[in-house]
């Protein structure tokens, strides 16, 4: 597998894990909700939600990290071309 479609694979399986949290944290709020209406403590299910509000936060964070890699990346190819089509006249 080549470095480009390896970084693809990887983006999207992190867009994949921001899906699946945002998932869980739909689920986890309906739960919250109905547990208030219902009158039961929601203290673990408002940890969960924390818990997914941090994980979502650190995936993103994640994402945001490789896409300046990417970039950074992108930067270098460019410049190491531009020297060999240089050196190559």
């Amino acid at each position: 597998m080549t470095t480009d479609n390896h970084k693809r694979q990887q983006d999207s399986q992190i867009d994949d894990q921001i899906a699946d949290c945002h998932r869980m944290i739909e689920a986890q709020s309906d739960r919250l909700a109905a547990q208030v209406r219902a009158g039961v403590d929601p203290a673990a299910t408002q940890t969960v939600l924390y818990c997914l509000k941090e994980s979502l936060m650190a995936i993103m964070a994640t994402k945001a990290a490789l896409a300046v890699d990417l970039r950074a990346s992108a930067m270098k190819s460019s410049i190491k071309l531009r020297t060999m089509s240089r050196t190559d006249k």
